[in-house]
């Protein structure tokens, strides 16, 4: 599975994305801004990262570019 969705940042919108296989799951932010591409990656199975994904994006949408 696997699924990318445009946030709205302060200062930027970056790319959410889910990648998931039968054992592990990627959680990640790409945000391209200026010269500069930033990327924010978690990775664990896919039990953890399902307890773990609210946290992480809210995280990423707390995000700040500037």
């Amino acid at each position: 599975m696997k699924s990318v969705e445009s946030i709205t940042l302060k200062g930027a919108t970056g790319k959410w994305c889910e990648f998931k296989n039968d054992t592990e799951s990627i959680l990640g932010m790409i945000v391209p801004h200026q010269d500069k591409l930033w990327i924010i990656k978690y990775r664990s199975g896919n039990e953890t990262a399902a307890q773990e994904r609210d946290a992480f994006r809210g995280f990423c949408e707390s995000l700040q570019v500037e």
